[in-house]
């Protein structure tokens, strides 16, 4: 192997790591706003997501949410560009014409 192909290797497994590092950071700060309510909605628990990039398979640990005053969940997932297939953590707000 050449001392390009070490290279090259070695920054995308860099690269790699800090993809997967800067969007769990960006999940863990965050916090959406109930639809209805207008309130912040607290974290209610996370669930482990592989999630497949360019620059290799990225495991996350995504965040769902919950509204304290109608009880309507969210999901972390759009965050990152990914919808939920079943959308079962994104409850209609109970408030919501």
């Amino acid at each position: 192997m050449g001392l390009l192909s070490e290279l090259e290797g070695a920054g995308e497994e860099w690269l790699h790591g800090e993809l997967e590092r800067r969007l769990q950071e960006r999940l863990d700060g965050y916090r959406p706003e109930c639809g209805g309510c207008k309130l912040r909605m607290e974290r209610h628990h996370s669930y482990s997501r592989s999630i497949v990039s360019r620059h290799g398979e990225l495991s996350l640990r995504i965040p769902v949410f919950r509204c304290g005053r109608c009880g309507g969940m969210a999901s972390g997932a759009g965050l990152i560009g990914e919808e939920e297939g079943r959308r079962r953590f994104s409850k209609a707000c109970a408030r919501r014409p």
